[in-house]
């Protein structure tokens, strides 16, 4: 008697931790499980609008983001395309049918509004911190950090990203001085499909 009461214990005990394991692989996740699934991003596309901010005035730009990790990244903002393919940026007025190609050093400030730019600061260091937190009443990921990209007026990122849909929201950059200086909004934000190489043409 004694011995089927330990085996039904021992069963018993065996069922609730393999229960405990299961629920624990497939429903909970870290934060650290959300921002691996951001990194992995192949290709998106996103509107996204820039709010830009100084002592007396703003003034804002509205756009379009594409990524695929094959091809490169665009930006059409106002009249101008500036395409991103390896170690070149080609800039283009297609209205005035101009176009011209510049170094890297060219950009550094629309490049890190870009998500998979962001990446490299979507792990945890010494520069970055990140939490679980409520964001205009969505559940957000905010994650903080250090933008070394040696723009005074990017000392500092937050971004807010979506922690059910794992989409960004909106990123604010501050100055080496604390002063908020840019606000980057996305809508529309799609992984789904693939952004076609013609676009990168």
């Amino acid at each position: 008697m004694r011995n089927k009461l330990l085996l039904i214990l021992l069963a018993v005990i065996v069922i609730v931790v393999s229960g405990l394991a299961i629920y624990q692989f497939k429903f909970k996740h870290s934060i650290e499980d959300d921002l691996n699934k951001l990194r992995s991003m192949k290709s998106y596309s996103t509107d996204v609008s820039y709010t830009f901010k100084n002592y007396r005035t703003e003034f804002k730009e509205e756009g379009k983001q594409y990524y695929n990790e094959k091809y490169g990244m665009k930006l059409n903002v106002g009249d101008k395309e500036q395409i991103y393919k390896e170690d070149k940026i080609f800039i283009r007025y297609p209205k005035d049918n101009k176009s011209y190609e510049v170094s890297p050093d060219y950009d550094n400030f629309y490049r890190y509004t870009f998500v998979n730019e962001l990446n490299k600061f979507l792990v945890p260091g010494e520069n970055t911190k990140y939490k679980y937190d409520t964001h205009e009443g969505k559940k957000c990921i905010v994650v903080e950090f250090e933008n070394l990209n040696g723009n005074e007026n990017m000392s500092k990122e937050i971004l807010f990203v979506d922690a059910s849909k794992l989409v960004p929201l909106e990123i604010n950059i501050f100055n080496k001085k604390g002063d908020d200086k840019v606000t980057v909004y996305f809508k529309n934000f799609s992984t789904s499909g693939t952004v076609q190489k013609e676009i990168f043409d």
